[in-house]
């Protein structure tokens, strides 16, 4: 059932996260641009970033991909949450780039709802790897 429910959720928050990155992609690489710790390369990262949400959700909707997708998925959430520990711990300028309903979120409750998601696609990836169940 666990990795059912987080499937879903991962897979509505990467493909709402990742279009709404790609059809506001200039304001998503300029905001990237004044990041302190990437704004070096904020042109790459606005093209990948997105994508890579895209591809992942896609890898989360197959059986046969499933699991490739949940360990990215746990890829993609502990960069990201630990982008927003490394801001929030060393910058300044906090200026949020997110895309998705985490935009409405300050930094702190971003980083909360990131260690709630990377723990359930932790949780995920082990129970459909077969080490537990849940």
């Amino acid at each position: 059932m666990v990795p059912e429910v987080t499937t879903w959720i991962l897979i509505l928050l990467f493909l709402h996260t990742g279009i709404d990155k790609l059809a506001g992609l200039k304001t998503f690489t300029a905001q990237m641009e004044r990041s302190p710790l990437i704004g070096a390369y904020a042109h790459a990262l606005g093209i990948l970033v997105p994508v890579g949400e895209v591809v992942t959700a896609m890898l989360l909707v197959f059986g046969k991909t499933r699991l490739a997708g949940l360990y990215a998925s746990v890829f993609l959430m502990s960069v990201f949450t630990a982008y927003i520990y490394a801001m929030l711990k060393y910058s300044y300028h906090l200026d949020c780039s997110c895309g998705g309903v985490t935009k409405y979120l300050d930094w702190t409750e971003h980083l909360w709802f990131n260690a709630i998601v990377l723990a359930l696609s932790i949780l995920a990836a082990v129970c459909l790897s077969g080490k537990i169940q849940a």
